[in-house]
């Protein structure tokens, strides 16, 4: 799990800054990305009940800058 460097969210879209992570972590590319939002913090006890945004990025060489942004 990768959290964003910078989460912005408003009352109908979200917007997320990060910086791509490699497939081990420091190589290569991610396979693919997953992003989740909830109204409570997402922990390890709750991740699986977390809502799945169907439209993440695809990944990129790691350590590219990346903006993703969603509208209600």
């Amino acid at each position: 799990m990768l959290a964003p460097a910078l989460a912005r969210a408003q009352a109908d879209s979200l917007r997320l800054t990060w910086t791509a992570p490699g497939d081990d972590g420091s190589l290569g590319a991610a396979t693919s990305y997953e992003i989740r939002m909830s109204t409570a913090a997402i922990t390890a006890g709750n991740y699986s009940s977390a809502t799945i945004f169907a439209n993440a990025p695809l990944p990129e060489p790691r350590a590219r800058r990346r903006r993703w942004s969603s509208a209600a």
